[in-house]
């Protein structure tokens, strides 16, 4: 058997075939030309023999290949037996090829091979560099016998031409000591064929380095795909196929050659590979990501979209999948989704539009493979092309209004690396998790919140006027690369419904370089769902929803639930950074739960109203201290306050959580006048030594 497979359809390098003639059907060998690291100058490149389980050899003819401007054969030494010399022929093929052939003298004769036996050694010139030397097949044979290796005699017999020896060929080198090795991909390792990370799959053996260059040549061996992270140099396709796979991340800091075939791969957990270079990439062979989309949710659902982009050359796009889904771009002009359709309604879409960092929302149609003849399943957008790489200015502008962009690169990108527009009023933007199945959108920022926007997805920015985001240095590799991911230190609230996984999440930090209004560098505003079952949680600067509020310490925020299903939620802190106290207070029953130690579950049953809660960051004992020292009462539009003997702050809150007047506490009654009547009003009372919160009705 052979360790390295050879197939014309995938990556190959040099291959190798010892055939033989005989009986004994159960000899094996193992033929090795080792690895060597060696000095310019004269070597010795043996070719042996280190396993056998039967001897009697009657003759061989091995072919051997090597880079002739690395190695210049000298000639041969040291052959295994005194029983003729074998003939090496030199005519008749080219540069850097040997056919090798003997046969025992006597008729029928047996020659006793002992492992490890070296047949014989081949001398060289070496010149410095690397070249693989290794066995192979060839039509150039001697005696019209192309592709004899061993062959054997077990009686006197007429012989019958099989393969008598279970043959394993190991290739091998001569390179340079020291420095960059030259890998040249073999592939084949029983059980781990397309393994990077198996040091048997190049040659010379091992597993590449951040200072090594890797090749892989057509038709020679088998398909690479990598799993893991890897740095190499430089990188040379000449015909063969790289993947990366979903959990892969290839950095290239050299250049990147590509006259065959490289694939970035996703799966439908929301994962997907990484590619960074840093030289730009050349070649004209296949560049192709393919992005998985996940079916979830019949038609008619807002919750099975995604929003998509390309990390090709602007107007490179193919895909032979595009049929089978609902396309739209964005007009941030009209602020209106422009669907992009064929002949309907077999025909959806027959091309995508492709310009530059341009996002589109997608969905799979899950009717077209019943009702269109022909259709089948196809969940993977094939976008072929050539990838932007380390020379692409990476700039798109914007205009009033929301904006749908795309990151453009076959990595994800940091946030906190852009070069935000001027015009944008928080830096900020969403992405839509049509995923997870939260069915929510997913807000990222400047400073770490959010986590990395992954290769090829669109997202939402929201701008006052015209103005240019700026990606080109921020491309990075995210672990693990999931569609977003959450890193940064705050309090996390996240409220779910009952029996689905539909979920929203809010931001509060403290910062004393940020101010109680809408910062645009530390703040993100809300992006509302609209979706059924999803709730909407957030909280409040004067007139600003925030998905992200960060001010100086505080002793409570206001925040806000809405939902337009009614049903059972339940609202948690699922992560809490370095936040001491974290409790929450429902204004509409009273009740106050402590989220560090648990969570809080309620029924909503006013559809599409706010119901209003207050998030405290002092102990939950010293909210109920004295609480029944402070009264609170609505009347004739205003909202009256008595407190005991102390000072504090009064702060007055409508429906929305929006705060609508606040005074300072003096000691006795405080009289706070309101516009709107027939409503209710929040009304927060902190002073010294306690707080309270109350409900009022003002006729």
């Amino acid at each position: 058997m052979r360790t390295k497979i050879h197939n014309l359809f995938k990556l190959a390098i040099l291959s190798l075939l010892l055939m033989s003639a005989g009986m004994a059907y159960s000899q094996t060998a193992t033929l090795t030309i080792p690895g060597q690291d060696a000095e310019v100058g004269p070597v010795v490149v043996p070719l042996t023999c280190t396993e056998i389980s039967a001897d009697p050899v009657s003759g061989i003819q091995f072919y051997v290949n090597w880079d002739p401007l690395v190695l210049t054969y000298t000639g041969w030494s040291d052959f295994f037996t005194t029983e003729g010399a074998p003939t090496v022929n030199e005519g008749n093929i080219a540069a850097g090829e040997l056919i090798i052939v003997w046969s025992e003298n006597a008729p029928f004769g047996n020659i006793s091979i002992t492992a490890p036996t070296t047949f014989m050694n081949l001398n060289f010139d070496f010149a410095g560099g690397m070249s693989t030397v290794f066995w192979g097949t060839t039509t150039k044979g001697v005696y019209g016998w192309p592709e004899k290796g061993i062959t054997t005699m077990a009686s006197f017999a007429p012989p019958i031409f099989f393969p008598p020896f279970a043959l394993t060929y190991v290739d091998g080198y001569v390179q340079e000591g020291g420095g960059a090795i030259d890998y040249m991909w073999v592939g084949g390792f029983p059980g781990c064929e397309e393994c990077w990370d198996q040091p048997d799959n190049w040659l010379p053996v091992g597993i590449p380095g951040p200072a090594d260059n890797v090749t892989f040549e057509g038709t020679k061996a088998g398909p690479c795909t990598l799993t893991g992270p890897a740095i190499v140099t430089n990188v040379t396709i000449t015909g063969g196929t790289l993947n990366i796979a979903p959990s892969g991340q290839l950095d290239v800091t050299g250049t990147f050659t590509n006259n065959g075939f490289f694939y970035v791969l996703s799966d439908g957990a929301g994962f997907s590979g990484s590619f960074i270079d840093a030289l730009g990439v050349t070649g004209g062979g296949m560049y192709e990501f393919q992005r998985e989309i996940t079916n979830v949710t019949p038609m008619g659902s807002q919750a099975g979209w995604h929003l998509v982009s390309s990390p090709l050359l602007a107007g490179q796009f193919t895909s032979d999948a595009l049929y089978y889904y609902y396309l739209n771009y964005f007009d941030a002009t009209t602020q209106l989704y422009v669907p992009v359709v064929g002949s309907q309604p077999c025909v959806p879409a027959a091309t995508m539009p492709n310009n530059f960092m341009e996002g589109w929302s997608i969905k799979y149609d899950d009717q077209y493979a019943a009702n269109c003849a022909g259709g089948m399943e196809d969940y993977v957008i094939n976008m072929g092309g050539v990838f932007n790489d380390a020379l692409t200015v990476a700039q798109a502008g914007v205009v009033t209004g929301y904006n749908l962009l795309g990151n453009p690169f076959a990595s994800a990108i940091d946030p906190t690396a852009f070069s935000w527009p001027v015009s944008v009023p928080t830096n900020s933007g969403w992405m839509w998790d049509g995923l997870s199945g939260a069915n929510a959108w997913v807000i990222f920022d400047g400073t770490g919140i959010g986590g990395n926007v992954p290769p090829t997805q669109g997202f939402f920015l929201q701008a006052n006027g015209p103005g240019t985001l700026d990606v080109t240095g921020a491309r990075i590799h995210d672990t693990p690369l999931a569609w977003y991911k959450d890193a940064a230190d705050y309090l996390k609230l996240k409220a779910t419904v009952e029996g689905a996984l539909n979920a929203d999440v809010t931001y509060i930090r403290f910062n004393d370089a940020a101010t109680a209004g809408l910062d645009k560098e530390w703040d993100g505003l809300k992006m509302f769902n609209n979706v059924e079952q999803t709730p909407d949680i957030y909280t409040h600067t004067g007139d600003n929803d925030l998905s992200i509020n960060t001010q100086p310490a505080v002793d409570m925020v206001p925040m806000s639930f809405v939902c337009e299903t009614a049903g059972t939620y339940t609202i948690e802190a699922v992560e809490t950074g370095s936040f001491g106290n974290v409790v929450l207070e429902d204004v509409v029953t009273g009740e106050q739960t402590d989220l560090l130690a648990g969570s809080y579950t309620f029924d909503y049953n006013s559809v599409s109203e706010v119901h209003p809660f207050i998030v405290h960051f002092t102990p939950l004992g010293m909210i109920e201290h004295d609480a029944n020292s402070i009264r609170i009462w609505g009347a004739n539009q205003t909202v009256n306050v008595v407190v005991p003997e102390t000072t504090g702050t009064i702060h007055v809150y409508n429906m929305m959580g929006q705060e609508v007047v606040s005074a300072d506490a003096q000691p006795g009654l405080n009289t706070l006048p309101v516009r709107d009547v027939n409503t209710y009003y929040v009304v927060k009372v902190v002073t010294e030594n306690n707080a309270k919160t109350g409900k009022v009705f003002i006729k």
